[in-house]
């Protein structure tokens, strides 16, 4: 039996980020709180995006369905302590990390992640200049 889930817009998966993830956020500093607060568009708006252009596989039916692919971000997130988010920098390089991770692992070509990269920065995930060299969160 095949069970199709209808896709969510963008305002749908804002609104069930900002639900998911406000505890959390609140517990961040007030800088990164204002970065924080862009944070269910732009998760939104990217794994919209995302789940249409890179296929889910065989193995991973759900991997690709926007809504699943935005719990998992949030709960990621949310693994992390808020005392280790200290600056804004430090939050969108978490926000970069995590969504390499939901997505990379489906990506076959050096084109596709490529197209990865584009997709963050189209998105408003983006690094600041200074962090592009340093390694991601272990």
């Amino acid at each position: 039996t095949v069970v199709q889930l209808q896709e969510l817009s963008v305002t749908d998966l804002a609104q069930i980020c900002s639900a998911v993830v406000t505890g959390w956020v609140s517990q961040l500093p007030v800088d990164v709180q204002r970065v924080a607060a862009k944070l269910p568009e732009l998760a939104a708006k990217f794994l919209l995006d995302a789940s249409s252009k890179f296929a889910a596989g065989p193995s991973r039916l759900l991997h690709g369905v926007a809504l699943f692919d935005l719990v998992r971000w949030c709960r990621s997130l949310m693994r992390v302590s808020p005392t280790l988010m200290n600056s804004p920098s430090a939050f969108m390089r978490l926000l970069w990390h995590e969504a390499n991770r939901q997505v990379l692992d489906r990506l076959q070509s050096k084109e596709e992640r490529m197209l990865l990269q584009k997709l963050l920065i189209e998105s408003g995930i983006k690094l600041e200049q200074e962090d592009e060299d340093e390694p991601f969160f272990a």
